[in-house]
């Protein structure tokens, strides 16, 4: 009899100690609004939560990455727009400077006029993103272009400029993970945009092209056959303009699809981002009506069994758990 009575209380404090250690577990949950504590008490669902939260920060950091290449690419949008502009102004100043009744004061507004578009021309080349790095120069971060002087000098009576553009950058763009396993270009290079420094049958740098007709529009017109050597000049050159013109355009469009990709990655990648935060919402979150409404059940049910275990055994006063 004496065994049988000490099994009973200790089945009996045994069971009251897994409702008291159920009913810190319901007070935690409550307190804190997280369903699950430690991994023991779900090991699957916790094996979801961490998987899930891991997905969440990848998804978060490839949301941040399409808006730093967006960022960039729209800092390039621009700076091809405004190279195209100065390239049709040039083909403008080709056409203007090749009629027959050019006078040399003309001649000189021309020069004056093209020897402006250079300038700019390596302002806009040189341009850099919202974090200072170089647009155009791949892995090169600092200005990919520079005015170097020509190397053995030009010889009067050439009018062949004495300093030229030269590009310091490489032909890699960075590139970042923006999602589903794409890496993508954040830009283009200098010679994408502008040209390639060794000419070709079809397409020589802008720079090359300007450096030219500046060459050309140098010496001053003094007679019929002055002026026909112009014309002659700026023949070939206004074909190198619309090469030009078309290399530029072309790496405008590129970049503007890369938005556009940008833009449908957003939109996939924030509807996954949703699903990702309901499904960690879920295996997180407690239900803290029913947490509480079980709390109460608990703490009334353990009251009594602990009242009605004290006047079994005729105490007075019990040490609760």
């Amino acid at each position: 009899m004496r065994v049988a009575t000490s099994q009973f209380y200790d089945s009996t404090i045994a069971a009251m100690g897994r409702q008291h250690a159920e009913l810190v577990r319901l007070q935690q949950q409550i307190t804190s609004g997280k369903r699950l504590q430690t991994a023991a008490e779900d090991p699957i669902a916790m094996g979801r939560l961490l998987r899930g939260r891991e997905a969440d920060v990848q998804n978060d950091a490839f949301a941040a990455n399409r808006v730093a290449a967006s960022d960039r690419l729209r800092f390039t949008e621009l700076a091809l727009s405004n190279l195209t502009n100065v390239i049709q102004r040039g083909k403008e100043v080709a056409l203007g400077a090749r009629k027959a009744s050019l006078s040399d004061e003309e001649r000189q507004a021309y020069l004056s006029e093209v020897q402006s578009q250079y300038e700019e021309l390596l302002t806009i080349a040189n341009r850099v993103d919202g974090q200072g790095v170089a647009l155009f120069g791949g892995q090169r971060a600092t200005a990919p272009y520079a005015l170097q002087p020509v190397v053995p000098p030009p010889v009067p009576p050439s009018t062949a400029p004495a300093n030229v553009v030269n590009y310091l950058g490489n032909g890699t763009v960075p590139k970042v993970d923006v999602g589903n396993g794409q890496m993508m270009a954040t830009g283009v290079t200098g010679e994408d945009a502008f040209g390639p420094e060794t000419p070709s049958a079809t397409q020589q740098s802008v720079f090359r092209t300007y450096e030219a007709i500046i060459s050309a529009l140098t010496p001053p017109i003094t007679d019929a056959a002055s002026r026909a050597a112009l014309q002659g000049q700026l023949d070939g050159l206004i074909t190198n303009f619309d090469n030009n013109y078309q290399t530029a355009l072309n790496m405008h469009v590129l970049v503007g699809t890369r938005q556009a990709q940008l833009d449908t990655l957003d939109s996939s990648g924030e509807a996954h981002g949703d699903q990702l935060k309901a499904m960690l919402l879920e295996l997180e979150s407690v239900d803290a009506a029913s947490a509480l409404s079980q709390f109460t059940q608990l703490k009334t049910a353990l009251e009594a069994s602990q009242q009605t275990f004290v006047a079994m055994r005729g105490l007075s006063l019990f040490n609760y758990l």
